[in-house]
C-alpha cells in the first residue's frame, strides 16, 4: 500500500464500521516512516464494539496499544461521529462522543493532528477547532477525556510493520467470535 501512497505521503483514510474509534499511522513507506494516517468513526447508535467482548474493553485496550506502535488513540465503548479538517499541509481529527439516548450534548473525546507528508505521526490536540456554526467562539465541550481508553502520542519510535486498524479489528472480532463458539 505504501507504493501506492507515494513517497510524499500525506494520504488520510476515514472509515467506519467498526463500532469503535481509533486513530493510526501507516503503513510505512520504504523509510520506515508512516506515510497515511486512519481514522475509524464510532458508531452513532448502534451498539459500541465493547458490547460484544468477552471481558471489559480497557484490557483490551491496553493490549493493542502494546502490539501497534501506530495506534495513537482507541476506544471501543463510546458512541459519538470524528470530525476531520484537511488542510493542504495538515489534518486534524476530533472524536466527538454522543449520549446514545440523546440526554447530554456531544462531548469533545480526542483529537489528532499530522502533517500531509511524511512522516505522518499524529499528535495529540487538547482543544478541538472553533465551532463552525458560531465564527470566533471555540468548540461547545469540557475539553479532552481518554475515559480510561488508549491514547498515545508523540512517539518518536520508529513504526516498523503495521498491521492496518481495519485488519486488527477483524482479528479482534473473529477472536471474540471464537471465545462466544467456544462458550455455547
Amino acid at each position: 500500500m505504501a507504493k501506492a501512497i507515494g513517497g510524499a505521503g500525506g494520504v488520510v483514510v476515514v472509515t467506519g464500521d467498526l463500532h469503535s474509534s481509533w486513530a493510526w499511522e501507516g503503513p510505512a513507506n520504504d523509510g520506515g516512516q508512516p506515510s497515511m494516517v486512519e481514522l475509524v468513526a464510532p458508531a452513532v447508535s448502534s451498539d459500541a464494539l465493547a458490547v460484544g467482548l468477552p471481558t471489559a474493553a480497557g484490557p483490551v485496550e491496553a493490549a493493542l496499544s502494546r502490539l501497534a506502535d501506530g495506534l495513537s488513540h482507541v476506544d471501543f465503548s463510546s458512541h459519538g461521529y470524528v470530525l476531520v479538517e484537511l488542510a493542504a499541509d495538515s489534518m486534524q481529527a476530533e472524536w466527538w462522543y454522543v449520549d446514545r439516548d440523546g440526554g447530554e450534548p456531544a462531548r469533545f473525546g480526542a483529537g489528532r493532528t499530522a502533517p500531509r507528508a511524511v512522516p505522518m505521526h499524529l499528535q495529540a490536540v487538547e482543544d478541538p477547532l472553533p465551532d463552525p456554526d458560531r465564527p470566533g467562539t471555540p468548540a461547545e465541550g469540557p475539553g479532552p477525556s481518554t475515559g480510561g481508553h488508549i491514547d498515545r502520542t508523540g512517539d518518536d519510535s520508529p513504526t516498523g510493520a503495521l498491521v492496518g486498524g481495519a485488519a486488527l479489528a477483524a482479528a479482534a472480532a473473529a477472536a471474540i467470535v471464537a471465545v462466544r463458539r467456544r462458550r455455547s
